[in-house]
């Protein structure tokens, strides 16, 4: 009886852990397969990155020596890669909150002398299934390497 109650506790514990590693497992996975798609486009544009940081559907890299932040948009069909001058730039982080839905939106501005543009990083419209608080935690790493 005790021999039986172990093995099945054993099978049990292996049959609800095991989808766990699994799921762990095809995560690393893809995220290595999207950081090198991310630096093979960044080699042609001749960057290379010193950081990288890959999110659920965003990636941000930096080439300290250039000074250009690389970022875009995670895409099966067309990764589109866009780069920033951080030379003279100024980051500010916007949240759009509401009183029943808390925050709707998370959007860093980046700007220099000679471009201008914005980041989403959360978008509770597309972003059902990501945490803003999380989103807000990352725009607020970003917002202090890059300045």
């Amino acid at each position: 009886m005790e021999r039986s109650s172990i093995l099945l506790g054993l099978l049990l514990l292996f049959a609800f852990i095991a989808p766990l590693f699994y799921t762990i497992i095809i995560k690393r996975k893809n995220t290595a397969i999207w950081e090198q798609k991310i630096r093979k486009k960044a080699a042609q544009m001749h960057h290379e990155l010193d950081e990288l940081e890959i999110n659920t559907k965003l990636f941000l890299g930096i080439n300290r020596v250039k000074q250009i932040l690389i970022y875009g948009n995670l895409d099966e069909e067309n990764l589109k890669v866009k780069s920033f001058g951080l030379t003279g730039l100024t980051c500010e982080i916007k949240q759009n909150r509401s009183k029943e839905k808390g925050i709707e939106q998370i959007v860093m501005l980046l700007k220099n002398q000679l471009q201008q543009s914005q980041i989403v990083f959360y978008n509770e419209e597309d972003d059902y299934n990501v945490e803003a608080l999380a989103q807000l935690e990352l725009a607020q790493k970003w917002q202090k390497a890059l300045s």
